[in-house]
């Protein structure tokens, strides 16, 4: 009998989509979609909270200084400088939020593509790496490492420009001739 791993519990859902990728890998893409889907739906929401809160706090602030400054009120500029920490503590937790929401996009697009790509739809996915080579390449064309349907389109689960660039270098370059050897003995 085996050793059960032990699970804390903030690894529960990450264990049970590790679970269930070993059945249906789809579905798990399907449900980290879902998962991101709704971060990005409540840093959007929480977002908007913040706008308005950032706006609150500054024209409180401006009708403190206003109020301080007419009146002659000690109270006034505390109360500014209050509502003035709460505006820049506002905005230091709203970028923190499109941070986040910037993260949440990132990871549902990816997990969009591989959706995609599980369903045998990749030739619907943006980039066949049709900029990747020159025309004049000497095989790229002819064997279709770029554009609609090409092998690229199919492998590249690259999330950056300079990965994309990284797996077209590898597929563009010939082998050394003594890996080509290598290879050609292995078939044999």
């Amino acid at each position: 009998r085996g050793v059960q791993p032990i699970v804390m519990p903030s690894d529960e859902t990450e264990t049970s989509e590790r679970e269930s990728a070993r059945l249906d890998p789809a579905a798990v893409t399907r449900a980290r979609w879902v998962r991101f889907s709704a971060e990005i739906g409540r840093c959007e929401a929480l977002s908007a909270r913040l706008s308005l809160a950032r706006l609150l706090f500054f024209l409180a602030a401006g009708a403190l200084v206003a109020t301080a400054i007419t009146e002659h009120a000690s109270w006034a500029w505390v109360a500014a400088a209050i509502a003035s920490a709460a505006f820049v503590a506002a905005v230091i937790m709203q970028q923190r939020v499109l941070a986040a929401l910037e993260d949440a996009r990132v990871r549902r697009d990816i997990h969009e593509r591989n959706a995609w790509r599980l369903s045998s739809k990749w030739q619907q996915l943006p980039s066949g790496g049709e900029a990747l080579w020159p025309q004049s390449h000497a095989y790229a064309w002819d064997i279709d490492l770029g554009g609609v349907g090409s092998l690229v389109q199919r492998i590249d689960v690259t999330h950056t420009v300079l990965g994309e660039l990284a797996l077209a270098d590898w597929l563009g370059r010939p082998a050394p001739t003594e890996v080509i050897r290598a290879r050609q003995a292995a078939v044999q």
